[in-house]
């Protein structure tokens, strides 16, 4: 309901700028061509223009950019940081930022040195993302099979709602 209209107003906004000479960037979790729901003038639009997969960054990535943004704080840490936040597992760069954040913003609250030490200090205890999610759910004691049916006619509950939230929801 009301995506037509969208896609609509997508397809003008998208011949309109294109008109004008200027450039769009969109993002997606698929290619173009994959996406379910999309008229197909939208897709055709969409595949007329550069079309780029990213992937997780690689250690030499990680590497440059966690070089680059240190040289840019003027901050000289321990070689062993970087090989240490390179090889953590992280799936985007943005993920990176944020882990080489809280060691700064720890190292400057100590006022100490950035090592490898305090960067395991800050981030013990941060399972990698890939671990969180697997084992960040919490089971509501519905079996699911290996091809991701539900063998229950109740909900899986992946996040249990806290206790206080459910209270102010009855006194709504």
């Amino acid at each position: 309901a009301g995506k037509e209209r969208t896609q609509e107003e997508l397809f003008n906004l998208f011949n309109l700028l294109q008109d004008k000479d200027r450039q769009l960037v969109f993002t997606a979790p698929a290619h173009p061509n994959t996406l379910s729901g999309l008229e197909e003038r939208i897709v055709s639009r969409l595949e007329g223009g550069l079309v780029a997969e990213l992937k997780e960054p690689d250690r030499d990535v990680k590497r440059a950019v966690l070089e680059r943004l240190l040289a840019q704080q003027g901050a000289h840490p321990e070689p062993a940081l970087i090989d240490y936040l390179a090889d953590r597992p992280t799936d985007s760069v943005r993920t990176l930022v944020g882990l080489l954040q809280r060691v700064v913003g720890a190292a400057a609250a100590q006022d100490g040195p950035l090592s490898a030490g305090l960067a395991r200090e800050v981030l013990e205890g941060q399972a990698p993302r890939d671990t969180r999610r697997a084992s960040g759910f919490r089971a509501s004691g519905i079996v699911v099979s290996s091809l991701g049916g539900i063998k229950s006619r109740e909900k899986v509950v992946w996040d249990w709602v806290d206790v206080a939230d459910r209270v102010i929801e009855d006194f709504r």
